[in-house]
């Protein structure tokens, strides 16, 4: 999908001139705030970068959204982690 934004030609120029890939600036900008907003996931925003989920979190930090995890979430993984641990020290 193509999207346009209509600029005037003399803010056109000068951001072009100023912005190495404006293009790119713009997309990548459009997709973190649809992130921060909930309507895309970490995993949509690095698919659509053709980027790693790991370069999408560096994205994300570099347009200054985090992660807001509840108290619930993080003792949620925690948990999880735990499992996991557990899991593989009886492996061995």
């Amino acid at each position: 999908m193509a999207i346009t934004i209509d600029l005037p030609v003399d803010l056109e120029a000068t951001l072009r001139h100023d912005v190495e890939n404006l293009d790119g600036s713009a997309k990548e900008a459009v997709l973190a705030d649809l992130y921060r907003r909930g309507v895309i996931t970490q995993a949509q925003l690095a698919g659509a970068l053709g980027i790693s989920r790991l370069q999408a979190d560096a994205v994300l930090k570099g347009h200054q959204v985090y992660y807001d995890f509840t108290v619930e979430e993080i003792a949620a993984e925690s948990g999880a982690l735990e499992k996991l641990r557990n899991e593989h020290a009886d492996r061995r």
